[in-house]
């Protein structure tokens, strides 16, 4: 292998290198690198479930808890029958408890926001969304309120 730039150039039979470079920088050894990481094997694949574990991990005690927004209405009149029907496309959800969150939307107005499930972290809440929001239309990590 070359050590330097030049000697590299030179193998591949070029005569200039670019006329910025310093050439004592070239002729350094390049910084020692760290051994490469060796990946574990993967473990074994399981076979396809028939449908999305769609069972949310228990949340953390109090800290970054989150829930899976589904919608938002004008009130929880509508927020409740909104439950009923992602609950008829999605029935996975019906294990879940809904959560009527009130939020100001600025320009909007009070909106109810239909959450359902507690989440650990937003990761847990996304993974939970990506397996529903074909079902439903919309689902988005959205942080529970302490």
């Amino acid at each position: 292998m070359p050590q330097n730039l030049y000697a590299a150039a030179a193998l591949l039979g070029l005569t200039t290198v670019h006329p910025g470079l310093d050439p004592e920088t070239l002729r350094r050894p390049p910084p020692s690198t760290p051994p490469p990481v060796v990946a574990e094997p993967a473990p074994p694949s399981l076979p396809p479930a028939a449908a999305p574990n769609l069972a949310p991990p228990p949340a953390a005690a109090g800290i970054g808890a989150f829930t899976a927004h589904l919608a938002s209405y004008r009130g929880e009149t509508g927020a409740r029958r909104g439950w009923a029907v992602l609950t008829a496309a999605a029935p996975a959800l019906a294990e879940l408890e809904p959560h009527y969150l009130t939020a100001e939307i600025p320009g909007r107005g009070a909106m109810v926001r239909l959450t359902a499930g507690t989440f650990a972290d937003r990761a847990a809440a996304r993974a939970f969304c990506a397996g529903l929001a074909t079902a439903v239309g919309y689902c988005a990590p959205l942080p529970l309120p302490r």
